[in-house]
């Protein structure tokens, strides 16, 4: 087998592989988009490195812009397959591509794909669950749940047609700082002839603090203040785990019940609203909170949905 790093290789984002058999035949895993100064986000506008009418497949590993933003580009140069993923990872791919070409639209910037073509693009979609394997020419993939947002998987590769010793190749797709608050453990996988592993860490590790510690005094503060928190957050998987946390906050007492909490972004609605639909894809404590309701709703959270009331929070005490 022989791969084609053609993203994130001397960057963290853009993430984009080509996979080559023994046989010849090639699948790519992930389009991902460039994302961070000018003269990174620029590679989006380059030609892409490879002809896309010979791949056989694709397969996305998560629905972060990353990894799933160039795809469109795929139907631009002649791509004629099928784009595998998980039911969870469709939706939110959908979601993040349809608002990808949107606020490209609105903004006036030179834009990779408009709605229609993202449109068409999710229309090759094709879902697969989690440890189904399923075949894509001469190969054979199964999705592993990897614990980074809703849906996102990490990937087993067999070559049936490999002669030497690589038959088999893990692509880890970004993994999860397992335990997650919200999410399934980190699901391992016991052996590969080779792996190809995200790494936008290094060998750095993280502290294993509690983030309700944090979040609980800076709300403290605002609260003894009556000034306003503001939190800048990732519309997918961040957005959840906050308002689960708070939630969490305020059912124990540690913040005040009557403090409002204002979401103010459409596609972290919608977003959240798969998070529900795939509940079954949480960590076994999270879905015992679905039998008192939903872990991300309260009485003083206020969903704010058109331009009026965003601007009507400024109006608001705090």
């Amino acid at each position: 087998m022989k791969i084609k790093f053609l993203g994130a290789s001397g960057t963290v984002t853009g993430s984009c592989y080509v996979l080559t058999g023994d046989s010849g035949q090639s699948i790519l895993i992930d389009l991902g988009m460039f994302q961070g100064t000018p003269a990174i986000e620029k590679y989006n506008y380059e030609p892409f490195e490879y002809d896309c009418k010979l791949l056989s497949g694709a397969i996305l590993t998560h629905a972060h812009l990353d990894h799933c933003g160039r795809l469109p580009i795929l139907l631009t140069y002649g791509f004629s397959g099928r784009i595998h993923m998980t039911p969870a990872t469709r939706d939110l791919t959908e979601l993040s591509l349809l608002d990808s070409a949107k606020i490209a639209r609105s903004d006036n910037k030179e834009f990779l794909y408009d709605e229609e073509l993202a449109a068409r693009t999710i229309q090759k979609f094709e879902t697969v669950q989690y440890r189904t394997p399923f075949q894509i020419g001469d190969f054979t993939v199964t999705f592993r749940d990897d614990g980074h947002i809703l849906g996102s998987a990490s990937l087993e590769i067999v070559d049936r047609t490999a002669v030497g010793n690589y038959r088999k190749i893990v692509f880890s797709g970004d993994l999860g700082n397992t335990p997650e608050d919200l999410l399934q453990e980190t699901e391992f996988i016991d052996t590969a002839d080779a792996v190809v592993i995200e790494s936008t860490y290094g060998d750095r590790l993280h502290p294993k603090s509690d983030p309700s510690d944090a979040l609980r005094s800076e709300i403290n503060a605002v609260e003894t203040s009556e000034g306003t928190l503001l939190i800048p957050t990732f519309s997918l998987d961040r957005t959840q785990e906050l308002l689960h946390l708070i939630k969490h906050l305020k059912k124990s007492g540690e913040v005040k019940n009557e403090t409002p909490v204002y979401m103010d972004s459409p596609m972290a609605q919608k977003a959240t609203l798969y998070y529900m639909k795939y509940s079954k894809l949480f960590n076994p404590h999270i879905q015992d909170d679905f039998k008192f309701g939903s872990p991300f709703d309260f009485p003083e959270l206020v969903i704010i949905d058109n331009w009026k009331e965003s601007q009507a929070i400024h109006n608001s005490k705090g």
